[in-house]
């Protein structure tokens, strides 16, 4: 029934929520849209999420390796 362009707010805002795929594929069977835009949907919306965990684990790394190399200068420093 609905037919259109995927909303990125809307997805990022079911990522907020934290809701799965399966909660999101629901949702929009059942509010009427069809099957088609829903597999764009729930496709986009793992696209998304794996994004967001991707750059939260590059962000997470980086401050290790930079905590990393100071606690290494400060080691070397005292000795």
């Amino acid at each position: 029934m609905n037919q259109g362009i995927i909303n990125v707010a809307v997805i990022e805002e079911w990522i907020s929520d934290n809701l799965s795929a399966k909660a999101v594929e629901s949702s929009l069977i059942s509010k009427g849209y069809d099957s088609d835009l829903v597999k764009q949907y729930v496709i986009e919306f793992k696209r998304l999420k794996r994004a967001k965990n991707y750059s939260f684990g590059l962000m997470l790394l980086t401050f290790c390796v930079q905590a990393g190399i100071i606690a290494c200068f400060v080691a070397l420093h005292k000795s």
